[in-house]
Formats: C-alpha cells, sequence, structure tokens
C-alpha cells in the first residue's frame, strides 16, 4: 500500500554495525537491531496503514453529511489524523535510516519533532540515535528556510 517493508538483516555479533547505503552521518550508526526491533517496526507499519484507512473512512462518511458534522470530521482528518500520520511516518523513516531531507524535500510546516521522538523511541529507536536524526533533521529544515 504504502511500500513499506522491514528488512530483515543476518544475525551478526552485537559488536558489528549496520552500514547503510544512505547518506547517514557516521554517528547515526547503529549496533544490528534484535528481533524484538522488527516486530515494533511492523507495528509501526500497522498503525500508518490504520491511520490512512481513518482516514479514507473519514473522507467518505464526511461526503454523506454537511453542515457542522462534515465540518468537524474533515477538521478531525486533516489536523489530528494528517499529524499523527505525518509523525508515525517520520518516526518509520529515522528507524530505518532514511534522511530526513530524502523523506520531505520540501515543506511549509515542521512536524513536532517531540512527538516523532516519541513515536521512534517507542517503537524500538536508541534515544541517542533518535536525537542525532532530529538534530540533523531540524538543521536540515532551518537551512531550507533561510534559502527561501
Amino acid at each position: 500500500m504504502f511500500g513499506l517493508s522491514a528488512k530483515k538483516t543476518e544475525t551478526a555479533p552485537a559488536t558489528a554495525a549496520v552500514v547503510s547505503t544512505r547518506s547517514v552521518p557516521a554517528a547515526a550508526f547503529t549496533p544490528v537491531p534484535s528481533e524484538d526491533f522488527y516486530e515494533r517496526l511492523i507495528h509501526l507499519r500497522v498503525k500508518i496503514k490504520s491511520l490512512a484507512a481513518e482516514a479514507a473512512i473519514i473522507r467518505r462518511e464526511a461526503r454523506r453529511t454537511r453542515g457542522l458534522v462534515r465540518w468537524g470530521l474533515n477538521h478531525h482528518r486533516t489536523t489530528v489524523v494528517r499529524k499523527a500520520a505525518r509523525e508515525s511516518l517520520l518516526a518509520y523513516s529515522m528507524l530505518r535510516g532514511v534522511p530526513y531531507n530524502a523523506v520531505e524535500r520540501t515543506c511549509r510546516v515542521s512536524p513536532d519533532w517531540a512527538a516523532v521522538a516519541a513515536a521512534a523511541r517507542r517503537f524500538g529507536g536508541d534515544a541517542p540515535i533518535v536525537a542525532a536524526w532530529v538534530r540533523i533533521a531540524q538543521e536540515y529544515r532551518k537551512a531550507c528556510q533561510r534559502a527561501a
């Protein structure tokens, strides 16, 4: 549906490092994740898919109504559900090692970085690595805003 998939790596010694072909800074490399990490990644992927389904259901139901009910449904879809989906997708990208600038080339509103970091930690991200990814993403956003 979203082209999301968790790739399993071969089990390696705990001292080995996962080397990504993507442009991730050296500080962001992590030890080989455990099997539990991949299970948590699947849970996050299910959350992303359920948020997309919720948005589709709300859109379909809003078409059947009028007035304040329609406005309320659309408002919920475009504020609460959309924000949660964006934060979950950014957390998923972070856990897979995708840099922020590859996920969102341009955007007008910065995401809630605390919520993105909390989602990444909840689904298996290490706190120092999450903090490094968020810091690099914030620097990228500032550079884009200065250039515009």
